[in-house]
């Protein structure tokens, strides 16, 4: 099964200007709820970032990890692509290249078989304060 590319079933990417209050990112997350992985786009609601990510389940044998360097000396991650195209990328920086590799291998594995959630749900970045003040789109942007 193809992969959509950008601006196909992934929605449109935020980078266009199309930012909204629906819009987010995917997360692959361990049981003890540790970021494993995340969308490399943003997508435009929910229902197009499921249907990307059951797609993706499908082609786990197809993609390829690449490693990178981080925005600081001594730190490394990877993306991991589908004939170029880049659909996943790590939620950290490691040490070093072959921890980065080896959480990739991890990734990958606990991709094939996840649970995708039938629901979004709204997460708030470690350390984030929650706050019942009114929020505006902007901030209402989040991962799913």
């Amino acid at each position: 099964m193809p992969v959509p590319r950008r601006g196909g079933a992934r929605g449109t990417v935020a980078t266009d200007g199309s930012w909204s209050a629906h819009s987010g990112i995917w997360r692959l997350l361990a049981s003890n709820s540790r970021e494993l992985g995340r969308s490399s786009s943003v997508y435009s609601s929910f229902a197009t970032a499921r249907a990307h990510v059951l797609v993706l389940q499908l082609g786990v044998d197809r993609m390829a990890m690449r490693a990178v360097t981080g925005p600081v000396s001594g730190t490394h991650g990877w993306v991991v692509t589908v004939d170029d195209v880049a659909v996943m990328t790590s939620g950290r920086w490691y040490g070093t290249t072959s921890a980065s590799r080896d959480a990739c291998a991890g990734a990958l594995a606990a991709l094939r078989s996840a649970v995708v959630t039938a629901d979004p749900r709204r997460m708030v970045e470690p350390g984030a304060r929650r706050s019942r003040r009114p929020r505006g789109d902007a901030e209402l942007t989040g991962v799913w």
